[in-house]
């Protein structure tokens, strides 16, 4: 539903913005965005129910910025589309609806999105989630989140602060050991996007009145495997049960007040990418304490691959 808001005046030029009304938005069309998407539309189908569905990404076009070679733990995959090997091709579910506002173009206004519930799958950094953060005070109870920058998995955390990174990727690929693997190749593309690293114990809030963040907004990236596209899937999925949940159980009469959809923490954390998480959550820590790297190695070594994570204490972000 397209609904007309105030006309800004200007002679001779059509400034109205207008507001698209839906259940839910979807910011970001990463794994976790199209997964929730996904997910919510076909719980609709399965149940006959009407749920719109917008789903919302910066660049022209879905994928367009896609920088991950990684290969993809199926396991969200595989429950998302149990016979994805028998489809062949996969249909992305696409739809209209509420709780942004796009940029303006020009002279005509941006479009107003309206919905029961905003989803934001922005990914590491993104602008939207950031403002969530301060407005709802959604990491008072978590550590403080520890980046990396994508550039073969470097860490944010050097204590030059005049390294340029590029560079010195540029002066190992000249290595004598790397060079001739290199020589007569032609570079295709290049490019880097920030990760979340720091794990289990840097999750924020995920939920607050209206809206709820999946992906690597607040971060499930799984740091020893530098592998985050299954867990954001799954988070995508859960998501999308979670608000299924709550649209088709409640009186929604109300266009004033956002729905809080604190299912979607609870099922996640009963997932098994807590669980997987939790196995890791020391690992990152253990270099950048009293251990040093050094330390930290051999701490990984010792309680991961002999305990999985089992230790009774949780290492904290300094």
């Amino acid at each position: 539903m397209l609904v007309r808001l105030a006309k800004l005046s200007c002679p001779g030029v059509n400034m109205e913005r207008f507001a698209e009304e839906a259940d839910v938005v979807i910011v970001g069309a990463g794994p976790a965005g199209l997964s929730a998407a996904i997910r919510l539309k076909q719980l609709a189908a399965e149940h006959g129910k009407d749920i719109r569905v917008c789903l919302v990404e910066k660049a022209a076009q879905i994928g367009a910025h896609t920088l991950s070679g990684a290969c993809l733990d199926p396991a969200a995959f595989k429950e998302l589309f149990p016979d994805w090997k028998e489809k062949g091709i996969l249909y992305h579910e696409d739809g209209s609806v509420k709780g942004i506002a796009t940029n303006d173009t020009t002279f005509e206004r941006g479009l107003e999105l309206h919905a029961k519930v905003t989803v934001f799958a922005e990914g590491c950094h993104g602008h939207l989630a950031k403002q969530l953060y301060k407005k709802f005070d959604l990491r008072a109870s978590c550590d403080p989140q520890t980046y990396g920058i994508g550039l073969k998995e470097v860490g944010l955390d050097y204590q030059n602060p005049y390294l340029s990174p590029f560079r010195e990727f540029q002066r190992w690929k000249h290595h004598p050991s790397i060079q001739p693997t290199l020589e007569g190749g032609k570079r295709i593309a290049y490019g880097a996007r920030a990760l979340n690293e720091g794990g289990l114990q840097s999750i924020p809030k995920l939920t607050f009145p209206g809206g709820l963040l999946i992906g690597c907004s607040p971060g499930f990236m799984n740091v020893p495997k530098i592998k985050g596209t299954h867990t954001a899937m799954k988070s995508g999925s859960l998501a999308a049960e979670s608000i299924f949940n709550q649209l088709t159980s409640e009186n929604l009469q109300s266009k004033t007040t956002g729905l809080h959809v604190t299912e979607y923490e609870d099922n996640l954390k009963k997932s098994w990418v807590w669980k997987e998480l939790h196995a890791v959550r020391n690992i990152r820590p253990s270099c950048h304490g009293i251990l040093g790297v050094y330390g930290g190695m051999i701490y990984t070594g010792i309680f991961y691959w002999i305990f999985r994570g089992m230790e009774p204490w949780t290492l904290k972000h300094k």
